[in-house]
């Protein structure tokens, strides 16, 4: 009896650890199930943060893109302002060039000498310069061609031969264009 109940005994310790080793496995699925759910889930969010990095991304750029718009059409804003005011002293010192060339009174040339040169000194103050333009190649970007005038020497071929009215710049980008004649060599048979 003793035997037998040994056997019976091994039996219920072969079904218990049967028992043990089918809990064991099926927790193990179950860890297995639950870890790859976890690693789904966790992909998930990685591409989804990888959307949100690359719309975030994407954002920044758009925005970089925008504010440099924004302050390239500010500056171009100023400069018309500040173009069209400056534009306004100029055509004021070529009034004042046009009096000093008519007047006879040696005191009143002095005086409209002095506003002129302090004319030019507040232009130089806003970085606007004067274009030497005299004996230069004429360039339409630069000058204006009030006549063609014909002339005997070819290297003044399409030189500015004489200067109508000056031009400027304002931080070297052009405010008024230079009024000029311009020679025009005609080879002679």
């Amino acid at each position: 009896m003793d035997i037998i109940k040994d056997k019976e005994s091994k039996t219920d310790q072969e079904k218990d650890f049967k028992t043990v080793d089918s809990v064991k496995n099926d927790l193990n699925k179950e860890i297995r199930s639950e870890i790859e759910l976890i690693k789904s889930k966790l992909e998930e969010q990685n591409k989804l943060a990888n959307e949100y990095l690359d719309l975030l991304q994407r954002s920044q750029a758009e925005f970089i893109n925008y504010k440099s718009r924004v302050e390239k059409e500010v500056k171009e804003l100023i400069f018309i302002e500040k173009k069209e005011t400056i534009l306004n002293f100029i055509q004021f010192k070529e009034t004042l060039k046009t009096a000093y060339d008519h007047e006879t009174n040696d005191q009143n040339k002095q005086n409209i000498l002095q506003l002129i040169n302090n004319f030019d000194i507040l232009l130089k103050r806003l970085n606007v310069e004067k274009m030497d333009v005299l004996n230069s190649e004429f360039d339409f970007n630069f000058h204006e061609c009030l006549l063609k005038k014909e002339v005997i020497n070819e290297s003044e071929d399409n030189k500015i031969i004489e200067v109508m009215e000056d031009g400027y710049l304002l931080d070297k980008k052009l405010l008024k264009p230079a009024k000029v004649i311009v020679g025009n060599y005609i080879k002679k048979n």
